[in-house]
């Protein structure tokens, strides 16, 4: 996969990209980040989002790598990249 805009970020782990990526004829904005944590408590899910936010801010660019599964609300899992690292390494200590 290539680049997208980051312009949203919808909660700790789900983010709005731009333009649609497509995915075995299925095509959507919104976009898992593989590889999260699940077992996180409210305060720490907040602070991840807090983060991205940050991270985020004025449409930064993403790579989004390994697609591996599509939901029927038109949302893609797959590994995202900022600045070539992974972003779900970002929270690994949360």
């Amino acid at each position: 996969m290539s680049f997208w805009i980051v312009e949203e970020v919808i909660d700790w782990e789900t983010i709005k990209v731009s333009p649609n990526w497509k995915f075995k004829g299925v095509e959507g904005d919104i976009v898992k980040i593989a590889e999260m944590k699940s077992e996180l408590s409210d305060k720490q899910k907040e602070k991840i989002k807090a983060s991205l936010d940050n991270y985020f801010k004025n449409n930064k660019y993403v790579e989004l790598k390994r697609p591996f599964l599509c939901n029927p609300n038109h949302a893609i899992n797959c590994i995202v990249f900022w600045n070539s690292t992974n972003v779900s390494r970002f929270y690994e200590k949360i």
